[in-house]
């Protein structure tokens, strides 16, 4: 209980943080932007929390305390206690189960760990220099809606013209063309963006974060091995196949034709 006598300047430091100027328009842009998104709409939620902060006393953090932390806790403890005791009597641990969980090989977290923390750059990243990702709640382009539809078709129609702009069949000139760098850069500008747009499951969202990051290094690094606006295009495709593959995105034709 003593770490709580400090109240008053622990509330001040927070306070005085929260209170803190940003340092880049888009910082105030996103916020506000987030407001948006989520459909709070609270603009002024600095001042609101300053003022719930000033109002917060000991009391209030001793009650808030007793009720989630303390009673949650031994809430956990005694299901862990119920749960132990549930299996040690349902199953009886023997000297074969020893030597067989001994024998098991333990579990490699090394490649999830390098898993995870790549998906975390990827989507910081992302979420940097790219619109908001899609979110998991209020997202309007929900699946199934007419919006998620439109994303849906405006993400594999500006593929397609990309792909007819990139192959100079579209517009064709016997010179480098502006058209022509737009329809290979179409997938990174249009398509991706409009699929990050709808709300979609997490395998996807790292996807599409990958993407977004992978794309401009090989438009950008293929025309030293072939300037071909068809052949960067291409691989811009390959990529986004093979990165779908390996997020477990592709739809599983097989299962639902057995089905």
């Amino acid at each position: 209980m003593d770490l709580l006598l400090p109240c008053c300047s622990w509330v001040e430091q927070l306070v005085q943080k929260k209170a803190e100027a940003l340092k880049y328009l888009r910082q105030q842009a996103e916020r506000e932007w987030r407001e948006i998104h989520d459909g709070t709409l609270r603009f002024d939620r600095i001042k609101q929390d300053i003022a719930a902060l000033r109002e917060l006393s000991k009391p209030d953090l001793l009650s808030f305390y007793q009720e989630h932390i303390l009673s949650a806790d031994s809430r956990r403890r005694s299901k862990g206690r119920t749960c132990r005791h549930t299996r040690c009597a349902s199953e009886p641990e023997t000297a074969e189960s020893r030597d067989s969980q001994s024998d098991a090989p333990a579990p490699s977290t090394s490649s999830r760990d390098l898993n995870k923390e790549f998906s975390k750059f990827t989507r910081s990243t992302a979420s940097t220099f790219a619109p908001r990702a899609s979110g998991p709640s209020k997202n309007p382009a929900f699946k199934g809606s007419t919006l998620y539809t439109v994303f849906e078709v405006q993400a594999w129609l500006s593929l397609a013209v990309g792909g007819l702009l990139s192959y100079n069949i579209i517009w064709p000139t016997d010179k480098p063309s502006i058209a022509r760098l737009l329809g290979m850069w179409s997938i990174w500008m249009l398509t991706v963006p409009s699929l990050r747009a709808r709300d979609c499951d997490a395998n996807e969202k790292d996807a599409l974060n990958v993407l977004f990051i992978l794309l401009p290094i090989i438009n950008v690094a293929l025309p030293f091995a072939w300037k071909n606006f068809g052949f960067i295009f291409t691989a811009d495709c390959v990529a986004l196949g093979a990165v779908y593959a390996w997020k477990g995105c592709l739809p599983k034709f097989g299962e639902s034709s057995g089905a």
